[in-house]
């Protein structure tokens, strides 16, 4: 068998690795636009969480930092999934993003997007809910509020009557408010799972970390009078609305 010319090899070599590069180019140059030419934002979470229960039904508030890699991003919107580990229950939360403490979101206020410069931190205190829950409860406690006679503390120091009428109402066949309140409070014992992800205006892309934390039963038990606080501060009790601080990790 003839020797064969190790300059020919060598060609040959060349032009196999020409073609396979031309056949994965476009698969490269999808990659290259993907992972390298579109900002990437980055999900730093601190490891403490505020869990609680309000008009919007159950919440997650995170203190969360953002950077921007690869050129500025705009996040239209931060997303949260919730899994209960444990129940295997499962909430997806829109967010609210806000500024300062002193002016904390409400249910009719609209997340803004974020700007987020190239190579800086952004730094926002985020409210996650399931906001459609603030017009369903908005319409139940109106529709109960001309059937409950407003306190009246030189009669009811204690509220007791009025406790007593709200029950009677909930009571009745035809309006279940609190029923239906309560069905909306998930925060029961067990483990939890938080993923979240973001929304951007534009190209962008981003990781989507992943946290869990333990909910102990003193925990539920603390916030299991949510419902029935939020309709006795709705007919004007002033009622205590509980939340608790969590661990992510």
């Amino acid at each position: 068998m003839p020797a064969v010319d190790p300059s020919t090899k060598i060609t040959g070599m060349i032009t196999f690795a020409i073609s396979v590069i031309a056949f994965l180019r476009p698969n490269i140059e999808a990659l290259y636009k993907k992972y390298y030419k579109k900002p990437k934002v980055e999900i730093i979470c601190q490891d403490q969480a505020e869990v609680g229960f309000n008009l919007g039904g159950p919440f997650l508030i995170c203190q969360m930092t953002f950077l921007a890699k690869n050129g500025d991003a705009v996040v239209s919107s931060v997303n949260c999934e919730i899994t209960n580990l444990t129940t295997k229950e499962f909430l997806s939360f829109r967010s609210f993003l806000f500024v300062s403490n002193e002016f904390p979101p409400g249910p009719g206020i609209i997340a803004k997007p974020l700007f987020i410069e190239s190579g800086k931190l952004v730094s926002q205190s985020i409210q996650f809910a399931a906001w459609d829950n603030f017009n369903r409860f908005k319409g139940l406690l109106e529709a109960m509020m001309p059937k409950v006679q407003r306190p009246d503390p030189a009669t009811d120091p204690d509220f007791s009557l009025l406790i007593a009428a709200i029950d009677d109402v909930n009571r009745k066949e035809d309006f279940k408010t609190l029923n239906e309140i309560t069905a909306a409070h998930i925060w029961k014992a067990g483990k939890y799972q938080v993923k979240l992800s973001l929304t951007c205006v534009g190209d962008c892309y981003s990781d989507e970390p992943t946290f869990e934390f333990d909910f102990p039963a003193e925990y539920a038990d603390a916030l299991s009078d949510a419902p029935i606080n939020l309709i006795a501060l709705t007919m004007g009790v002033p009622r205590y609305m509980e939340s608790r601080t969590v661990t992510l990790k």
